[in-house]
């Protein structure tokens, strides 16, 4: 997961070239991503970590 996001990041790929340079098709790069977003929104809810993007962020700034 690391290696997918860095790449996001740093390089502002598709998930496709993401999964030729990682030898995965673009599907699991689509499930290893979803499944992150799901980990962070759960570590966002507890408090472990401030969202400041996105959906996560929208359902916390609604519940202050």
């Amino acid at each position: 997961m690391r290696a997918i996001c860095g790449l996001i990041w740093e390089s502002k790929v598709t998930q496709k070239a993401i999964g030729a340079e990682l030898g995965m098709t673009s599907r699991m790069v689509e499930g290893h991503m979803a499944r992150l977003r799901a980990r962070a929104k759960v570590m966002a809810s507890r408090g472990e970590i401030e969202a400041l993007y996105g959906r996560a962020a929208a359902r916390k700034a609604v519940g202050q």
